[in-house]
């Protein structure tokens, strides 16, 4: 029965949204929230949002999306249609930036399903080669988990993935007596750490870095 409830729901939405009808879309949407999946509700209020012109808030729940592993080879135009329309397409990372912002952006668990298939591959070759050390299997396993640990240990806590949904300004300090000392427009992507007293620091990209309020931005 809800199964069918849910169809119907969708097939509501999808004609709402065809029809632009983008407040009863999204209230459909909202009915039906508990029972989808979250990657999924988040693509569609994406959508709802990018089509309504409120291109900060699409990318917010697109990027949620994207984290919650929704796959849909829509989501990445809508991502890329987004950050056209926020002129962040041509954004560029340097090596370390780029490295940090994907390790970031992939759940724990990704990390971890890809340590314990590459311990069995490595546990496979070992017999295979007749190598009869367990503490170097032991080990080689252990290390192959360090990802998923320092993932799960560190980074999860130190860092958040932020956007700001409203144009900003950057301090030099973790106060309003700081200069200001930048002012970036909508829709920005950020990685932010050092939280204090209602204050994030980006970290990057770099050429952001500086002290924003809390409550202007949305972290997920």
């Amino acid at each position: 029965m809800d199964n069918t409830i849910i169809t119907d729901s969708l097939k509501k939405l999808e004609q709402s949204f065809v029809e632009k009808n983008f407040e009863q879309a999204r209230d459909t949407l909202l009915n039906i929230k508990s029972k989808i999946p979250e990657g999924l509700f988040h693509y569609n209020l994406g959508s709802i949002q990018a089509a309504e012109g409120k291109y900060p808030a699409a990318r917010y729940n697109f990027e949620i999306a994207k984290k919650k592993d929704f796959t849909h080879p829509a989501l990445y135009k809508n991502i890329k249609t987004v950050e056209a329309r926020l002129s962040v397409k041509t954004e560029s990372y340097t090596f370390k930036e780029s490295f940090m912002t994907g390790f970031l952006s992939l759940n724990a668990g990704v990390y971890l399903s890809a340590g314990l298939v590459l311990s069995i591959l490595i546990v496979f070759i070992i017999n295979k080669l007749k190598v009869k050390s367990i503490l170097l299997t032991i080990c080689i396993c252990l290390f192959l988990q360090v990802p998923f640990l320092s993932k799960v240990i560190y980074f999860d806590k130190e860092y958040l993935d932020a956007i700001n949904l409203k144009d900003i300004e950057v301090y030099q300090g973790p106060s309003k007596i700081y200069d200001v000392i930048d002012t970036l427009p909508a829709g920005r992507k950020f990685i932010v750490s050092k939280g204090n007293d209602g204050w994030f620091f980006i970290t990057y990209p770099n050429r952001f870095s500086g002290w924003v309020e809390r409550k202007s931005l949305a972290t997920y």
